[in-house]
Formats: structure tokens, C-alpha cells, sequence
């Protein structure tokens, strides 16, 4: 946490970087110029930490960064129910806002591969910014191949060694999606094998093991979240191309999708809408 000397109230997040640990790392110091190059070529977005700075010293490389008071993993240790559960309305809200700042990356080119609740930030005022673009790769048109995420969140073409394209961010979405409303994410081991075993067996299922996720929402959560769980297995479509976002619709696939019939999508682009929970 650092301060405008000038604005001593106007207060910023420093992210450290040492040189040496950036060394040892396979691809260390290319993650660390690739996420400066990310924030200067992708234009700012209120879903998006905004990068005011780079710069470095003989030991460190430092981004000075929108200062954010916690992550969406810490919020539901505070606002989930007993089960881990965020309600509808509350889950919809975000999953509209991380949706949005998705969308404007893709625009730029760019594939996010690392959405979890932990690079979800929340504002002061309880706004979503995604955060960490060190992951954040451009391709365009292209595949990555570059083998990192999380497992729970990695999708089945990653596994199967296809690489991924920005396809990966919607899938990502949905499984987002359903640990908020879940309480738990769709695949989850003991072992990050027995995750991605689980996540290729599910593909393996095609519409058997869409329906059957489909079910286990509905049970758990009740016939009211029967278009929720719509979205969720249209995210989490093993095919590329028929996955939400990435049919010949686009995102329009997830702008006019009945599960978001109650979000105006100007106003929140706007933060107009009050958030479900705001920081103390």
C-alpha cells in the first residue's frame, strides 16, 4: 500500500516483483514485461485494475496498481451461506461484471487463462476489477499452448493438449458460475490428476454429462435456478465452438441470455448498480 505524496488520501496497491526470484523462475521475467505490455495496450475498463506506473530499482520490477480491499474468495468467507453458496442475485452480478471485463480483453486480443475467485478484486465500493494480467496472453485468432491456471478452472481442449483461445475464458466462467451457486467448483480431486481426470470424463459425457450437471444444479438449488444452470452448461460446453461466447453470436450469446433478463448491461458497464455487498 502506497500514497500520493501530493494526495496523501488518494492511496495505490504497489505490486513487488524481485529480479532474482523473477530469474528462477521458468519465464519469470517474460511474465513480468508481458503483463506491463498487457496493461499499456489494453485500453481502461471499470472491470479492469487500472495500471497507473511501471517502473524499477536494481533489485525489483514494480507495477503501481488500483488499489483494491479484497477478492471475491475472501468475500464469500464473508457473505456465503453455510454451504459456501452466494445467492442468484448476488452471483449474477458478478458473473455480469467479470463477463464484461472478459469481453473488452478479447476485443484487445488478449485470452485472460487464469479466472479464479482470488484475481477477482473487489472495490471500495464493491465493484469487480480483474486483476493480474501477468497470465494474460495475446493470440488474436491463435492458440496458446502454454501449460498454467488453475486445474478446477483449466478447460477440457488445455487437458487434451489442444492448447487453448479466448473459448477457455468463457469455460472458465462457468465453472466460475457454478462454484458461486454450488458453493464448489464442478471438478474438483485430491490431486490435480484425479481434477483433470474428472474434467475430461465429463467431456467424454458429452450431453450425458451436461445433463447430469444440469440436474445436480437444479436439485440443489431449486426449479427456480433452471436458467441459471442453462448458462452453466452452455459455458461449460466441451465444444469450442458451441460454447456460449463463441458461437457465430459472440458474446450476444451471453448479453440476451434469460438468465440475465434483470441486468441492464449499459448501467452496470456504468457501476450504476448498487452492489450486493460493499466493503466496510
Amino acid at each position: 500500500l502506497v500514497h500520493d505524496t501530493a494526495e496523501p488520501t488518494r492511496k495505490f496497491a504497489l505490486k513487488q516483483m524481485h529480479k532474482a526470484s523473477l530469474l528462477k523462475r521458468k519465464s519469470g521475467t517474460e511474465v513480468a514485461f508481458r503483463e506491463k505490455a498487457a496493461y499499456d495496450e489494453i485500453r481502461p475498463h471499470p472491470f479492469i485494475t487500472q495500471c497507473y506506473g511501471f517502473f524499477q530499482d536494481p533489485l525489483s520490477l514494480y507495477l503501481l496498481l488500483e488499489l483494491c480491499v479484497m477478492d471475491l474468495f475472501e468475500l464469500l468467507q464473508l457473505h456465503a451461506d453455510g454451504n459456501g453458496r452466494l445467492t442468484e442475485p448476488c452471483t449474477r452480478f458478478y458473473i455480469a461484471s467479470v463477463a464484461l471485463a472478459l469481453r473488452h480483453l478479447h476485443s484487445a486480443g488478449y485470452v485472460y487463462r487464469d479466472l479464479k475467485p482470488e484475481n477477482v478484486l473487489i472495490d471500495s465500493q464493491g465493484h469487480v476489477k480483474l486483476a493480474d494480467l501477468g497470465a494474460a496472453k495475446k493470440v488474436d485468432k491463435a492458440r496458446t499452448f502454454t501449460a498454467l491456471g488453475t486445474e478446477e478452472y483449466i478447460p477440457p481442449e488445455q487437458v487434451r493438449g489442444r492448447g487453448r483461445t479466448i473459448a477457455s475464458d468463457w469455460w472458465a466462467l462457468g465453472v466460475l458460475l457454478f462454484e458461486l451457486l454450488m458453493g464448489r467448483p464442478p471438478f474438483e480431486g485430491d490431486t490435480s490428476t484425479e481434477t483433470l481426470t474428472k474434467v475430461v470424463k465429463y467431456g467424454d459425457a458429452g450431453e450425458v454429462g451436461r445433463d447430469t450437471l444440469h440436474r445436480t444444479m437444479v436439485t440443489a438449488l431449486g426449479e427456480d435456478t433452471t436458467k441459471a444452470a442453462d448458462l452453466a452448461v452452455g459455458l461449460l460446453n466441451v465444444s469450442e465452438t458451441l460454447r456460449v461466447g463463441c458461437t457465430p453470436e459472440g458474446f450476444l450469446g451471453i448479453y440476451s441470455h434469460p438468465w440475465f433478463a434483470e441486468i441492464d448491461w449499459q448501467a452496470l458497464y456504468l457501476q450504476q448498480i448498487l452492489p450486493p455487498h460493499v466493503p466496510p
